[in-house]
């Protein structure tokens, strides 16, 4: 018997989120990895061990292989262009606006009335203060860049026009 605490599930000792790295790093851009094949690579019919091996995996792509892996629905993963990352990158960035609005909302619907101690409270308010302060600075910032990018974009407008003339 083994003193160790953890044991692979594996007879290759590879954990399942690097069976599916392993997988996908090899695969060339647009690739689809088919929910079929992903539980013939995990050998399991279990779907959520899938789901979890696959997001794991996703996360070290981006940093160790410079990929990601978006939902084909019904279908599988499907290995991004290198173009396409920053299209998943606002899907991500605007569900995380949408999940901060709703934290800002449970947090403004807390009946403080009902919280009899002070301390709580307060920390009740300061909580609720940081996440509309974090908001209002997303919505800021986002407002910025979006007047940047219609800066330059009429700035290369301009220049194609000059280059035009020229």
């Amino acid at each position: 018997m083994s003193n160790a605490i953890f044991s692979a599930k594996r007879s290759d000792g590879r954990a399942e989120w690097r069976v599916i790295f392993d997988y996908a790093e090899e695969l060339e851009y647009g690739a689809l990895i088919t929910f079929p094949q992903l539980l013939a690579l995990l050998e399991t019919d279990d779907k959520a061990r899938v789901y979890q091996a696959v997001n794991t995996a996703n996360r070290k792509l981006w940093g160790k292989a410079q990929r990601s892996l978006a939902v084909v629905r019904g279908e599988g993963y499907r290995v991004l262009m290198p173009e396409e990352h920053e299209l998943q990158a606002n899907n991500y960035k605007r569900g995380a606006k949408r999940r901060l609005n709703n934290a800002v909302s449970v947090m403004k619907a807390t009946d403080l009335s009902r919280i009899a101690d002070a301390k709580k409270r307060d920390w009740v308010l300061n909580v609720t203060a940081g996440m509309v302060l974090m908001s209002s600075a997303i919505d800021y910032h986002s407002k910025r860049l979006a007047q940047h990018d219609n800066l330059i974009a009429e700035l290369s407008k301009r220049i194609t026009d000059l280059e035009e003339k020229s």
